[in-house]
């Protein structure tokens, strides 16, 4: 089955060569960027510093929260201690509560 829009070599060759250069111009108009893109560019970029930024506010605050709680532990194994109560049914539910207070 032939052509019929097209009918020799020479128009298909240069049909062809014309479809890639608009090819290839339509991709270097999508290569620059107008005023709208640029913006639309630096609101991701402002969005996802603010993210990495809460990321790290977030990590630093469940540190400071293990500490505490680690804190909390040793005073009461020191209590405990002190009061004689190491190793006894009081301690470890003592300690059991002071875990569900890092974990709600």
């Amino acid at each position: 089955m032939s052509n019929r829009s097209i009918p020799n070599l020479e128009e298909r060759l240069k049909h062809a060569s014309e479809a890639k250069k608009l090819t290839l111009a339509r991709f270097k108009m999508s290569l620059v960027e107008g005023p709208a893109a640029i913006e639309k560019r630096q609101q991701r970029q402002a969005i996802a510093a603010a993210r990495a930024e809460r990321a790290v506010q977030r990590e630093e605050a469940r540190q400071r929260q293990e500490r505490e709680f680690a804190k909390q532990a040793e005073i009461a194994a020191q209590a405990a201690a002190d009061a004689g109560l190491m190793f006894t049914p009081v301690f470890y539910v003592l300690i059991r509560w002071i875990g569900k207070l890092g974990h709600p």
